[in-house]
C-alpha cells in the first residue's frame, strides 16, 4: 500500500466494508487516484463497483438514483455522499458525446479501458489498498505525459469533449502530450460543434485557470479551436513569454489580458462571445471590468487627470488593485506605456478620501430638484458635471457650493 493512500483508505474503510458484506468490490477511480498519486488536492471522489445498481440500492438505506441509465447511484452513508457506478462497457457514441447504451460487466479491466486518458484509468482497491493500473497510468504520471487509452482517434470520436479535456489537463498539470494522442486532435476539430456551450465553457475556464494556461491556449489557437469557439472574432496568437506572464495573474484577470491582447479590434464583440459560451453576468463583469480603462486610455491621452475617471469607470476603490495589475500586464507586453506616472496616481487616488463616485458628492438628485433643476435627464447630466468639478477640486464638494454651481451647468 502506498503511503499517500493511507489516510483515504482509513476514511473509506467503513464504506468499502459494506460492499464486502454482500460479496462485492468497490474501487476509488479516476481523478481522485490521480491526484492522490500526485499529492494534489482531491475535489471529487468517484467509485466503481461490480455490484449492480439494484444491489447497491437494496443494501444501503439511503440511495439516490442519480444516473441509473448509466449505472450511477449516490449513496448517503455516515454523513457523506458517494457516487458509485457499476462496471460497464459503453455502446456506440452516435452523438459524439455519450454512449447510446451501456452494458454492465463484472470486469474492472473492461470498465477502465473505456476511459479517456491513462492517468485517469487508475483504480484503488479500498479493501486491500492495491493500485490497479492496466494502462501504464502511474508511469505516465511519473513521466508527465498525457496519453489516450488505446487508439486516440477512437477515444476522441466517442466523446468530442475529450479534445478540450486533453488541453485542460495539460494546463492544470503541466504535462506534455503524447505524440500519437496529439496527432489525432486537429482532424477532429469540427466534432467540437457537438459539445454543448456549457461544457466548452467549463473546460476553457479550467484551462485558463490552470497553472500553465499557455499549454492549453497556445495549441487550441494554433489548431483553430479558439477561432471556432470565439467566431466571428479574429484572434491573434500570443508568445510563450506572454503566457508565462499570464501564469502570475488571477484567473479572471487572465481573461481580461488574453482578450485584450488576442482580439483588441473586436472589443465590441467580447461581451456577446462570452455570453454565447454561457459565462455568468458576474464572470463577464469580472473579465471585462479592467478593460473599461481602454476607452479612456485610447481617447484621452496620457495625463494624471485620468486617474479619477479611471477609478470611477472601474466602479470601486477595491477594484483599483486589479485594474493596476491589468495595466501592468499590458505595459509588460508593450500594448500600453505609462508615460505620465498614471499608475502611481491611481494608487494614490484609491487610498485617498477624495470624492470620486457620484455617491460621494455632497448633493444628489433631490438636492438639484430643490435647487430648481427640472426633473429629467438634465439632473443626471449635471450630477456628472459636478462630479468632474470635484475631481479637479475636491474642496468644492460641499452641499452649499454645489447647489449654487448646479444652475450654471444647465
Amino acid at each position: 500500500m502506498l503511503l499517500m493512500f493511507e489516510a483515504v483508505l482509513r476514511r473509506l474503510q467503513p464504506f468499502a466494508q459494506e460492499f464486502t458484506k454482500i460479496g462485492k468490490n468497490v474501487y476509488l477511480v479516476g481523478g481522485a487516484v490521480r491526484n492522490l498519486l500526485l499529492e494534489r488536492p482531491v475535489e471529487d471522489y468517484d467509485f466503481t463497483t461490480d455490484a449492480l445498481p439494484e444491489e447497491v440500492q437494496g443494501h444501503f438505506k439511503r440511495v439516490i438514483a442519480t444516473g441509473l441509465r448509466h449505472g450511477t447511484v449516490t449513496v448517503l452513508f455516515q454523513g457523506d455522499s458517494y457516487e458509485v457506478t457499476t462496471f460497464r462497457i459503453d455502446g456506440d457514441y452516435t452523438d459524439g458525446r455519450r454512449p447510446d447504451s451501456v452494458e454492465f460487466t463484472p470486469s474492472l479491466e473492461e470498465d477502465l479501458k473505456r476511459r479517456d486518458f491513462t492517468i485517469n484509468a487508475l483504480a484503488l482497491d479500498l479493501v486491500s489498498g492495491e493500485l490497479i493500473d492496466h494502462h501504464g497510468g502511474k508511469a505516465d504520471l511519473k513521466d508527465g505525459v498525457l496519453r489516450a487509452i488505446g487508439v486516440p482517434g477512437q477515444r476522441f470520436d466517442e466523446d468530442a469533449l475529450r479534445l478540450l479535456r486533453l488541453f485542460r489537463f495539460a494546463s492544470q498539470l503541466g504535462f506534455r502530450i503524447d505524440a500519437s494522442t496529439l496527432a489525432a486532435v486537429p482532424s477532429r476539430r469540427s466534432k467540437l460543434a457537438s459539445v454543448s456551450r456549457e461544457r466548452v465553457r467549463e473546460e476553457l475556464a479550467k484551462s485558463v485557470a490552470g497553472l500553465y494556461p499557455g499549454l492549453a491556449l497556445a495549441p487550441l489557437f494554433e489548431m483553430g479551436f479558439l477561432a471556432d469557439v470565439f467566431a466571428p472574432m479574429t484572434l491573434k496568437g500570443l508568445s510563450s513569454s506572454t503566457f508565462k506572464r499570464l501564469e502570475g495573474l488571477a484567473p479572471d484577470l487572465r481573461w481580461s489580458v488574453w482578450l485584450t491582447l488576442s482580439c483588441p479590434k473586436d472589443r465590441s464583440q467580447w461581451d456577446q462571445a462570452l455570453r454565447r459560451l454561457t459565462f455568468s453576468n458576474a464572470d463577464i463583469a469580472a473579465f471585462l471590468g479592467p478593460a473599461k480603462a481602454l476607452d479612456l486610455l485610447t481617447s484621452s491621452g496620457q495625463t494624471l487627470e485620468l486617474a479619477k475617471p479611471l477609478v470611477s469607470v472601474w466602479g470601486s476603490r477595491d477594484r483599483v488593485a486589479t485594474g493596476l495589475a491589468y495595466l501592468e500586464a499590458l505595459e509588460s507586453e508593450g500594448f500600453w506605456i505609462d508615460t505620465s506616472g498614471l499608475k502611481k496616481e491611481l494608487a494614490r487616488v484609491a487610498s485617498s478620501s477624495d470624492p470620486i463616485f457620484l455617491s460621494e458628492l455632497a448633493v444628489d438628485g433631490k438636492d438639484l430638484l430643490a435647487a430648481g433643476i427640472p426633473t429629467g435627464p438634465l439632473v443626471g447630466q449635471i450630477l456628472r458635471e459636478l462630479q468632474k468639478v470635484v475631481w479637479n477640486n475636491p474642496s468644492l464638494n460641499s452641499a452649499e457650493t454645489l447647489r449654487k454651481l448646479a444652475p450654471t451647468l444647465r
